[in-house]
């Protein structure tokens, strides 16, 4: 091969992948952007001020997870998720802080409810971008959700060979209505009566993680042909320091 055909091959690959790299990231930004929209009342920024944590491919099904912080600004919490699929289609997903209650639809939390609070909430846009990429056919649906939590938001899988031989110790009330003794001693409840002991059992009837002050409780239904499948998941606010103990064996 000549030099100059060989040097128009490089040169043609590297435009190709630099076009294709710029795609990506404008309709990352477009999915951040509708997110904006659709949120008002969350901390959600412009695309190009966050700065990717972590970025994750699956094989399949064929998917890519984004999860983004802001850059600069100091409340790091304030996260979102962009999950697309091999037709170049993306959605966001807000991750916000545990003060956006409403959204979160927390379990067992009956503290005041900010005005102007989200119309949707995380169950359900986790759900909805499941369908709208297509990633919800079969089994699809499961592996995308263990690779969100376990992989990209880095959540401890919780079974019961890591909770039934632990107590939960609360500390303080702080300035909640509802104590954080009541509340960690429910969610503590909900851990031990969902969570398996078994990790294949666990994969396909439920699974419970732990992140930032967050439990979600995920329960996986049974599949039905030609029917899209909907994942019901409870998410626990965690108010408190909490401190997990051996339970003293007499």
């Amino acid at each position: 091969m000549k030099p100059i055909a060989l040097l128009s091959i490089v040169l043609f690959t590297a435009l190709t992948l630099i076009s294709c790299s710029a795609g990506f990231e404008s309709k990352t930004y477009e999915a951040i952007k509708s997110a904006k929209i659709k949120f008002p009342n969350l901390v959600i920024l412009d695309g190009k001020e966050y700065e990717v944590v972590r970025s994750l491919n699956i094989p399949k099904p064929e998917a890519r997870i984004q999860l983004f912080q802001p850059a600069k600004s100091p409340d790091r919490l304030q996260q979102i998720l962009v999950i697309s699929n091999s037709n170049n289609q993306f959605y966001a997903i807000p991750i916000p802080s545990i003060r956006f209650k409403s959204y979160w639809n927390f379990v067992y939390d009956t503290t005041p409810i900010q005005m102007h609070s989200a119309t949707a909430t995380f169950e359900a846009e986790l759900n909805k971008a499941l369908d709208i990429l297509k990633l919800n056919n079969g089994y699809d649906g499961r592996i995308v959700l263990n690779e969100i939590f376990i992989s990209v938001l880095q959540a401890t899988s919780v079974n019961k060979t890591d909770s039934a031989n632990l107590k939960i110790n609360g500390y303080g009330t702080r300035t909640f209505p509802d104590t954080c003794l009541m509340v960690d001693e429910e969610n503590y409840k909900s851990i031990l009566k969902s969570a398996q002991s078994d990790s294949l059992v666990n994969f396909y009837i439920g699974s419970v993680f732990l992140n930032h002050q967050r439990i979600f409780d995920i329960n996986y239904p049974a599949l039905k042909q030609g029917k899209k499948t909907y994942y019901k998941i409870d998410v626990y606010r965690q108010p408190c320091v909490m401190d997990a103990v051996p339970i003293a064996i007499d």
